[in-house]
């Protein structure tokens, strides 16, 4: 554990001595946009509960399909979602609805796409859960959710809050 810590920094020692430092960049990313991210965190929590939910009421007590209750569940999440962000996280509700809503679409449709490959990969590869393919799609999409949604979907509060 000690050799890879080591090999960590002296990685970004060798970055930092290139004028590329790294961890200030992200901590200072992190503390510029803290109440954003806190608040995104919140909602995704939010919208997960939600979407894990939904989907095992609707796969294991109403029998449905996976591959719909997946899709239904999914539905009911990004309601959430883009109602709590908006109004939350990135303050956008009071501008800009009819601009902001494609964005959203799109972000969401790219989002929905990586979950069914991950769901169904994780089940019909794996022959795992479709709820670990849920949970792992998840994993991936926070990272391009927050930025899509802070510099794309909601760019007006960029320019007002830095």
């Amino acid at each position: 554990m000690n050799n890879m810590l080591l090999k960590m920094k002296s990685c970004i020692g060798a970055l930092d001595k290139l004028g590329v430092n790294v961890v200030s960049r992200i901590y200072s990313y992190f503390i510029d946009n803290k109440k954003s991210i806190l608040f995104f965190i919140a909602v995704g929590t939010v919208s997960a509960i939600v979407n894990l939910g939904s989907f095992g009421l609707l796969w294991k007590c109403g029998g449905v399909n996976y591959q719909l209750a997946v899709s239904v569940a999914y539905l009911l999440s990004v309601i959430v979602h883009f109602a709590a962000n908006r109004r939350i996280a990135f303050e956008g509700h009071h501008t800009h609805f009819v601009r902001q809503m494609p964005r959203y679409l799109t972000m969401i449709f790219i989002n929905y796409l990586i979950t069914l490959v991950v769901t169904h990969s994780v089940v019909e590869w794996l022959s795992w859960t479709p709820y670990l393919g849920i949970v792992l799609s998840i994993g991936i999409t926070i990272n391009t959710s927050y930025f899509m949604l802070r510099y794309w979907v909601f760019p007006q509060i960029v320019a007002k809050n830095g």
